[in-house]
């Protein structure tokens, strides 16, 4: 399978989410399209949590801004996707600050009842984008 410019690029994965949220998608759709897609993008670790039931990191990307026409403006950057208990060791030797590349997989860990992505305009107007990685490994 290729890889798509998305899944090396986190600039054209946002480029390539405002069209298709521009074009209509639905959170469903966009599910479907990106799950299970592999991606590897560059960014800072700044948080190693192991005590969670599911283990995870934080990566901050360049934060982006998502404007929607018909709904407010999105901003998106940061990311905590989740870890296999088997990669924990590789990570506690990376320090925090650090810029990394990584790799990771669109979708929940385990059965979800949350769409992994979701596009929602709230009540207040404002629009919330939420999406779901796992199995992040750090990669040379």
């Amino acid at each position: 399978m290729t890889e798509n410019n998305w899944q090396k690029s986190w600039n054209c994965f946002v480029e390539l989410l405002k069209k298709e949220i521009e074009n209509g998608a639905t959170s469903e759709e966009l599910s479907e399209k990106l799950e299970g897609k592999q991606i590897r993008w560059e960014g800072v670790f700044n948080r190693l949590d192991t005590d969670e039931p599911t283990p995870n990191v934080g990566i901050a990307l360049p934060e982006k801004i998502i404007k929607i026409p018909g709904m407010t403006f999105v901003e998106i950057g940061k990311i905590a996707p989740s870890i296999n208990r088997e990669s924990i060791l590789e990570w506690t030797k990376i320090p925090l600050g650090s810029k990394i590349r990584f790799q990771a997989t669109i979708g929940n860990r385990g059965p979800s009842p949350f769409l992994p992505i979701t596009v929602d305009l709230l009540d207040s107007g404002r629009t919330l984008v939420m999406i779901s990685f796992k199995e992040a490994i750090p990669i040379s």
